[in-house]
C-alpha cells in the first residue's frame, strides 16, 4: 500500500507531498493541472517505467528533482524509495527502511519491489498494461487485432517466456544439429588421417638404418682430416711466421717515409719562422701606436657616455617646447571658433524647443498608429469568432431539436426492456412446454405410456390431445419469436437512440455559454471600432507634422553641441595658462643644458677621428700579435726535427735485422706441397659436411615422422572424445525435439488455465461494477474480450463506451489478483463515455471490490469527490500545480 508520495521539481510541481490511504483515493482536477504526472512518478521510481526523456520529467528551469515514496511491503513494514534524477539521468536511487537505513541501490532496488508486491513478469510491462494504464490505454488496448494484444498481455501472464524458450529451443537444436554435422566431418576427416600412421612407422626404421650407415662414413672421413690438418697446421705457422716478418718490413719502412715528410714539412716551418722575426722588427712601431691610439679611445668614449646623458636631457626639453608651444596655437584657434558658435546659441535654443514639441506628438501618432494596426488585427479577428460562434450556434439548435425529437422517440419506446424480458421469460416457458409434448408424442406414436414407459393400448386418445396441443404451442411459440424478433429491432433502435441522445446532450452542452460568448464578442467589436474612430483623429495631421519636424531636426544636438563646447572654452582658458608657465620653465632648463650639449658635439668629433687612425694601424697590430706567438714555438720546432733524424736512423737498422730472418724461413717453406694438402682438407671437409648435412636431414625426418606419430596418437585420442561426443549429441538433439514439442503443447494450455481463472474473477468484478447478476464477460484466448446479456452475445466492440470502460477494469483488476500481490490499482479517467448514474455506480462498486488494498482513480469529474474518504484536488496556478 502506498502511503505517502513526495514531488520536488517534477514536471509542474515545484514541492508537494501527497498522503494516501487504504481503500478508494481520488486525484481530482481540471485536464493539465499535473494529475498524471503522480501516476507517471509512482511509476518510474517503483517499476522503473516512463513514457518519455528523464530531461522532460524535470521541472523546466532546474537542474535536479527527486521523487520519494513511502509504501508498506507484504512483510508489513513500511519502507522509502527515494529516485533523484538531473538533466542527464538518474543520479541517485535507494530503497531505506527506516529502523536500519538503506538496504538496496541502483538496480538493486527494482529486483527488491517487484520481490515486495510479488511480482513474476517484467515489472515494467505489468505496472504499464495492469496496475497503472495510461489515460486512453484502458479500453484500446482491447479493440487492437489479435496480434497486437498477444504482445501486449502475454509477457504479463508469463507466456511470453514460455515463447522464448520455445523460439529459444529451437535455436538450439538448430545449433546441436549444426555441431553435429561438424563432428561428422571432424570424425571422417581422422579417421582418414589414422590411415597413414602405419606407412609412417615404416618409413621411420629405413631412416633410422640410413642414419647408421651415414655415421660410419663420417667416422673414415674424419679420421683422414685429422691427419691432413696436422701437416697443414705445421705449414700454416710456418707462412704466419714469413708473412709477419715481411708486413713488419713493410710497417718499418712507411714509418720511415713518414718521418722523413715529417722532418721536411718541419724544416720549412723554421725557415718561415725566421722570415717572420724579420717582419717583426720592421712593425713594431706601428704596433705601438696602435696601443697608443686605443688607449686615447677609451678615455674619450668614457667622457661621451657622462655627456650623452645631459645631451639626451637637452633634446627631450627641447622637443617638449616645441610640443607646448603647438599647443598652445591649437588652443588659441579653437578658442576663436566657439567664440562664433556661440553667437548662433539664443537662436537655437527656440528651434530646440520647437523640435521636442513635434517629436513629442510624432511619438503619440506612431503609439497611435501601431495600437490601430492591432485594433485592425483584433477586429478581424473578433468577426473570424463571430462568423465561427454564430454558425456553431446554429448548429447546435438544430442538434437540439434533434435532441428533443430523440427524447420524445424514447419516451414512446419507454417500458420496451419489462416487455423483452417478460416475452422471453414465456417464450422460454412455451419452449419448455414444446419440448415436453414433442417428448411425449414421441412415446405415444409407439403406444407407449410417457409416464410409467410401458406398452398401452388405451393411450390412442391421449395422443390426439398432445397432438392438438403441440399444434397450438408451436403456433403460438412462433407468434412470440416474431413479436420478440420486433421487440429486439425496436430495443436496438432505442440503445443507438439513448447512444444518439448521449451524444447530442454533451454537445449542446455549451449551448448557452456560446450565445453568451456571441454577445461578448459583438460588444468587443463595437469597443473595437470606436476605439478605431478616436485613433483616426490622432493621426490624421501626420505628414504636416513630419514637414515641421524636418525643419527643426537636429537643433537639439546643435544646442547640445554648443553648450558642452562653452564648458570647454573656460578650461582651455585655464589649460592655455598652464602651457605658459610650462614654457617659460623650459626655456630655463634649456639654457642649463646647452653648454654640455655643444661640449657633446665635440668629444663625438673627436673620437671619431681617433678611430679613423686606429683602422689605418689595425693591420700591422694584428700581424704584429699573431707573429709574436708563432717567435714562442721556435725552440720547440728545432728539438723536433733533431729527434726526428735520431727515429730515422733507429729505423733503418731494425728493418736490416729482419730481412735476415725472413731469408732463413722462406728456404724452409714448400708452396706446392702446402697447396696439395690445403686443397685435400677442402674435399675431405666437404664430404664430412655432406654427410653430416644428410645426417642432420635424416635425424629432422625422423624426428618430424615421430611427431607426426604423436599428432596421430592425439588423433586417436580425439577421433575416441569425438564420437563419445557424437553420442551425445545425438541424445541432446532427440530430448530438444522432446523439449519442444512439450512446449508446443504446453503453451495454449498455460494461456487457457490463466485466462479461465482471470475470466472467472474479471466476470465478478464487472458484474459488482455494473450492479448486475445478468451480465456474463469472458476474457477470451486471444487476449479478447466477449460479453452475454440476458442470453445475447455483445461483442466489445458493439458495447457502449461506459460498458466497454467498466469490462476493462475488471479484468485489469482481475489481472492484479491472480497474478500479484501488489494489492494496487490505478486508473485513469475512468468515467468517460459513462452518465451520472453510472459514475456514481463504479465509485461505489470500486470502494466495495475485494482483493484490493488501493485504488487510486485520477479523473477531471468531481463525482469521486463526493464520494470517497480520501480525496486530494489538483490545480495549477502560474504554472505551478498545488494539491488541496
Amino acid at each position: 500500500m502506498i502511503r505517502e508520495v513526495v514531488l520536488e521539481n517534477v514536471k509542474s510541481y515545484e514541492f508537494e507531498r501527497f498522503n494516501f490511504t487504504e481503500g478508494l483515493n481520488a486525484i481530482i482536477g481540471e485536464n493539465g493541472a499535473g494529475k498524471t504526472t503522480i501516476l507517471e512518478a509512482i511509476g518510474f521510481a517503483l517499476f522503473d517505467s516512463l513514457p518519455y526523456k528523464i530531461s522532460d520529467f524535470l521541472r523546466r528551469g532546474t537542474k535536479k528533482g527527486s521523487i520519494k515514496i513511502a509504501f508498506l511491503s507484504r512483510d508489513g513494514r513500511e519502507y522509502v524509495v527515494v529516485r533523484n534524477i538531473a538533466e542527464t539521468g538518474t543520479s541517485e536511487f535507494y530503497i531505506k527502511d527506516p529502523e536500519v537505513g538503506r538496504i538496496a541501490e541502483g538496480k538493486e532496488v527494482l529486483q527488491w519491489v517487484k520481490q515486495a508486491f510479488g511480482i513474476e513478469s517484467d515489472q515494467k510491462v505489468f505496472f504499464e498494461n495492469a496496475i497503472g494504464v495510461l489515460q486512453g490505454k484502458m479500453t484500446a488496448q482491447f479493440l487492437e487485432p489479435p496480434s497486437v494484444r498477444d504482445r501486449i498481455f502475454s509477457p504479463i501472464i508469463g507466456i511470453e517466456s514460455y515463447k522464448k524458450a520455445y523460439e529459444k529451443s529451437r535455436e538450439y537444436e538448430n545449433y546441436i544439429s549444426e555441431k553435429l554435422t561438424e563432428v561428422d566431418k571432424q570424425i571422417f576427416g581422422l579417421e582418414k588421417e589414422l590411415e597413414l600412421k602405419k606407412e609412417v612407422e615404416k618409413e621411420i626404421e629405413e631412416l633410422e638404418r640410413r642414419g647408421d650407415q651415414l655415421l660410419k662414413e663420417i667416422k673414415i672421413a674424419k679420421k683422414e682430416l685429422s691427419e691432413k690438418s696436422k701437416k697443414f697446421e705445421e705449414f700454416e705457422v710456418l707462412k704466419k711466421e714469413i708473412d709477419n716478418l715481411s708486413r713488419k718490413i713493410v710497417e718499418l719502412q712507411e714509418k720511415i717515409s713518414f718521418y722523413r715528410k715529417n722532418l721536411s714539412a718541419t724544416e720549412e716551418k723554421l725557415e718561415k719562422i725566421k722570415k717572420i722575426e724579420k717582419r717583426l722588427r720592421e712593425i713594431e712601431k706601428d704596433y705601438r701606436e696602435y696601443v697608443e691610439i686605443e688607449g686615447k679611445l677609451k678615455e674619450f668614449e668614457e667622457k661621451e657616455r657622462e655627456l650623452s646623458k645631459k645631451s639626451e636631457e637637452y633634446l627631450k626639453r627641447k622637443n617638449e617646447l616645441y610640443a607646448l608651444e603647438e599647443r598652445k596655437k591649437s588652443i588659441f584657434e579653437e578658442i576663436s571658433e566657439i567664440s562664433k558658435k556661440e553667437e548662433k546659441l539664443d537662436g537655437l535654443r527656440e528651434l530646440a524647443k520647437k523640435e521636442k514639441g513635434l517629436a513629442e506628438r510624432i511619438q503619440k501618432i506612431e503609439v497611435a498608429e501601431a495600437e490601430f494596426k492591432q485594433l485592425i488585427e483584433q477586429k478581424g479577428k473578433a468577426e473570424k469568432e463571430i462568423s465561427k460562434i454564430s454558425l456553431r450556434v446554429k448548429e447546435l439548435r438544430v442538434r437540439k431539436e434533434k435532441l428533443l425529437k430523440a427524447v420524445k422517440s424514447l419516451e414512446k419506446l419507454k417500458g420496451l426492456e419489462e416487455k423483452r424480458d417478460t416475452l422471453i421469460k414465456k417464450l422460454t416457458e412455451i419452449e419448455s412446454e414444446k419440448n415436453r409434448l414433442k417428448e411425449e408424442l414421441k412415446y405415444l406414436k409407439e403406444s407407449i405410456c410417457p409416464i410409467l414407459k410401458e406398452e398401452c393400448d388405451r393411450i390412442s386418445g391421449k395422443r390426439s390431445e398432445v397432438e392438438k396441443r403441440f399444434s397450438e404451442v408451436e403456433k403460438l411459440s412462433s407468434d412470440l419469436e416474431k413479436r420478440l424478433e420486433k421487440l429486439n429491432e425496436l430495443y436496438e433502435t432505442k440503445r443507438k437512440l439513448e447512444n444518439a441522445a448521449q451524444k447530442l446532450s454533451g454537445e449542446i452542452k455549451n449551448f448557452e455559454e456560446l450565445v453568451r460568448e456571441l454577445e461578448s464578442k459583438k460588444v468587443e467589436l463595437k469597443n473595437i471600432s470606436a476605439k478605431l474612430d478616436e485613433l483616426k483623429e490622432i493621426v490624421k495631421d501626420k505628414e504636416l507634422i513630419l514637414k515641421e519636424y524636418e525643419k527643426v531636426k537636429g537643433s537639439s544636438e546643435k544646442l547640445a553641441g554648443i553648450e558642452v563646447l562653452l564648458t570647454e572654452k573656460e578650461k582651455k582658458m585655464i589649460e592655455l595658462e598652464k602651457i605658459g608657465d610650462s614654457i617659460k620653465k623650459l626655456e630655463k632648463e634649456l639654457a642649463d643644458l646647452q653648454p654640455d650639449a655643444e661640449k657633446y658635439e665635440r668629444i663625438k668629433d673627436e673620437i671619431s677621428d681617433l678611430r679613423r687612425k686606429k683602422e689605418v694601424k689595425k693591420r700591422f697590430y694584428e700581424e704584429y700579435v699573431a707573429g709574436m706567438a708563432l717567435l714562442k714555438e721556435k725552440s720547440k720546432i728545432e728539438k723536433e726535427i733533431a729527434e726526428l733524424r735520431i727515429n730515422i736512423k733507429e729505423l733503418e737498422g731494425q728493418i736490416e735485422r729482419y730481412k735476415g730472418d725472413l731469408s732463413s724461413k722462406e728456404s724452409k717453406f714448400d708452396e706446392n706441397e702446402y697447396d696439395t694438402i690445403k686443397k685435400e682438407i677442402i674435399e675431405l671437409t666437404s664430404l664430412i659436411g655432406n654427410i653430416e648435412g644428410q645426417l642432420e636431414s635424416n635425424k629432422k625426418t625422423i624426428d618430424e615422422r615421430k611427431r607426426k606419430i604423436e599428432e596421430l596418437k592425439k588423433k586417436e585420442i580425439e577421433y575416441k572424445t569425438l564420437s563419445k561426443e557424437r553420442d551425445s549429441l545425438k541424445r541432446k538433439l532427440g530430448f530438444i525435439k522432446d523439449l519442444r514439442e512439450i512446449f508446443k503443447l504446453a503453451i495454449p494450455e498455460i494461456t487457457k488455465a490463466y485466462v479461465e481463472s482471470v475470466s472467472i474473477e474479471a466476470n465478478r468484478i464487472f458484474c459488482e461494477i455494473m450492479g448486475d447478476y445478468s451480465w456474463e464477460l469472458r476474457w477470451t484466448e486471444d487476449y479478447g474480450i466477449k460479453t452475454k446479456y440476458r442470453g445475447r452475445e455483445i461483442d466489445f466492440a458493439q458495447m457502449s463506451g461506459g460498458e466497454q470502460m467498466c469490462a476493462a477494469i475488471a479484468v485489469r483488476l482481475a489481472l492484479l489478483n491472480i497474478l500479484s500481490d501488489v494489492g494496487i490499482a490505478f486508473f485513469d479517467e475512468p468515467t468517460q463515455n459513462m452518465d451520472e448514474r453510472r459514475r456514481r455506480n463504479l465509485a461505489t462498486q470500486l470502494s466495495r471490490i475485494e482483493g484490493f488494498k488501493q485504488i487510486f482513480v485520477i479523473s477531471h469529474d468531481d463525482t469521486f469527490e463526493e464520494m470517497v474518504e480520501n480525496a486530494i484536488k489538483i490545480t495549477k496556478e502560474n504554472g505551478v500545480s498545488r494539491a488541496h
